[in-house]
């Protein structure tokens, strides 16, 4: 669930053509949908699997993004 990118909201279009980039250092709003085996949060935004270690299912964080590969990336609780 992508709510907002930095300052900007993503595009209708972005959004259903699953074009929008993930970016390095950007800040992203998401639900954590559940727990992967390590125990970091995952979610998907806009179609990349993110990683947010310390993060619990149903929880609503900000999260920075630290690293993308492909479609998967890497994030940090903000707020």
């Amino acid at each position: 669930m992508l709510v907002f990118k930095g300052e900007t909201d993503l595009t209708a279009e972005e959004m259903t053509n699953n074009n929008a980039v993930l970016e390095v250092g950007e800040i992203y709003l998401a639900r954590i949908e559940e727990t992967e085996e390590g125990g970091s949060g995952v979610t998907d935004l806009n179609g990349y699997i993110v990683f947010v270690p310390g993060a619990a299912p149903g929880e609503e964080v900000q999260i920075k993004i630290t690293k993308v590969l492909g479609r998967i990336a890497f994030g940090e609780i903000v707020k």
